[in-house]
């Protein structure tokens, strides 16, 4: 194709995905703060992570699900002894209304500031593997959007701290049977 391609293997986690990243901050920041328990809402590879990481710490692990989330996912799931609620209805809404608990409650999820912190090194360690170069480009698989904005935090900070000379394009693809993120953008919208 005429350029370099290097590639960050994520798969080689504990538990598989980089969601691990941002569980390591969210469960370690649950133990300093002397939390029993943590939550998230999930129904596949933040739900393992969550409940893999909080088996390690010791803490009991809420993990909140849709009704319909497939029995090999839930499996998965169980690997780690997580209580696991199903829920009927809006997922959209029950995620959302989780946000808000983070602080309160323990929950970490995809868009919480502990799961960015962790979410943010990917680009760091890209950074750190490449310099003094700078990727012309980064390509990121993209669910709900956590890791995306992670990333571009991190290299929003690294361009402004001067550690970079030039900030690369983000590109983010998402599977064709949950593409809410590609289709939005598709359609010119802004949520």
């Amino acid at each position: 194709a005429g350029c370099t391609l290097s590639l960050k293997v994520e798969g080689q986690n504990p538990t598989g995905s980089f969601k691990d990243r941002g569980s390591a901050v969210g469960i370690s920041h649950a133990v300093s703060a002397g939390r029993e328990w943590v939550g998230t809402v999930s129904h596949g590879n933040m739900a393992l992570s969550t409940s893999a990481y909080a088996a390690s710490a010791g803490l009991e692990c809420a993990v909140f699900v849709p009704a319909d989330t497939p029995a090999e996912r839930l499996e998965r799931i169980a690997r780690h002894d997580p209580r696991v609620f199903r829920v009927e209805g809006d997922y959209g809404k029950l995620y959302s209304k989780t946000l808000s608990l983070e602080a309160d409650a323990g929950c970490v999820n995809s868009d919480t500031p502990l799961r960015f912190a962790g979410q943010k090194t990917v680009a760091y360690e890209i950074f750190e593997r490449l310099r003094p170069a700078v990727p012309d480009a980064i390509v990121l698989p993209v669910s709900s959007g956590g890791q995306a904005s992670a990333v571009w935090k991190a290299v929003r900070e690294l361009d402004r701290a001067g550690l970079i000379d030039a900030v690369p394009r983000l590109y983010f693809v998402q599977a064709a049977p949950c593409d809410p993120v590609a289709t939005a953008y598709r359609e010119d919208r802004r949520e």
